[in-house]
């Protein structure tokens, strides 16, 4: 029987997030490692904005993963005007 690695795990679970983030039209930047991962999501679209919804169903998607723990999603912000 194939074990597979907490590592493999990982790289799983950000390329399944990837996808549903891709999904919806929207993009994402960062990094990290499987103790703390962070990261910026934004539209897809030049000029284009996440939503509100987008937020919601993101935050539902990570909440529903049994494997993620302490998640913390901050506001909308205008990525264009990040000081």
């Amino acid at each position: 029987m194939y074990d597979i690695s907490v590592e493999e795990e990982f790289d799983l679970l950000l390329n399944q997030l990837l996808e549903f983030i891709e999904n919806r039209d929207l993009c994402m930047g960062g990094g990290g490692n499987i103790k703390s991962f962070s990261a910026f999501i934004c539209s897809g679209h030049r000029y284009g904005s996440a939503s509100d919804d987008d937020r919601d169903v993101i935050t539902t998607w990570l909440e529903s993963n049994k494997t993620i723990s302490n998640i913390v999603v901050g506001q909308l912000v205008d990525a264009n005007y990040v000081i």
